[in-house]
């Protein structure tokens, strides 16, 4: 009976320790996935925070291309943004020993993508203001 016993234990642990090995992976791969979207965040940031969107036809024209293509890669990354928040997710709901570390980093994650997003809204904003109050005469040959 015991060596049934202690089969029975041998083998919980070795699902333990697989378990435990396949989150520690998951957190891994959460870990090298945010830090890829989180160096992609910064560098859209700085690209939308700039604000020289000129008052000549010419720089009107270039910023807006800009804040386009930035709009177009932002949402070409929604779904990469969504499967690094499906990780946390995934470990949080398994219970991962250093979740609280996890869903920090997720949520910073998410309100620095929101202020991304937020300040290209913005950037467009700018951009049809100076069209409208600077460029209207460009615009009406």
């Amino acid at each position: 009976m015991s060596c049934r016993i202690s089969y029975y234990a041998v083998s919980g642990l070795k699902w333990f320790d697989c378990r435990q090995e396949k989150l520690e992976q998951l957190a891994a791969r959460f870990d090298r996935k945010a830090g890829m979207r989180e160096t992609w965040l910064s560098e859209n940031q700085r690209l939308v925070s700039q604000d020289n969107f000129g008052y000549d036809l010419a720089a009107v024209e270039a910023a807006t291309k800009k804040h386009e293509a930035i709009e177009t890669d932002i949402n070409a990354y929604e779904e990469r943004v969504q499967a690094v928040v499906a990780v946390a997710q995934e470990l949080e709901k398994e219970n991962y020993h250093d979740v609280e570390r996890i869903n920090s980093r997720s949520a910073l994650f998410l309100t620095v993508t929101f202020q991304c997003c937020r300040q290209q809204s913005s950037g467009v904003i700018v951009i049809e203001e100076v069209i409208s109050t600077h460029c209207r005469d460009y615009f009406l040959m």
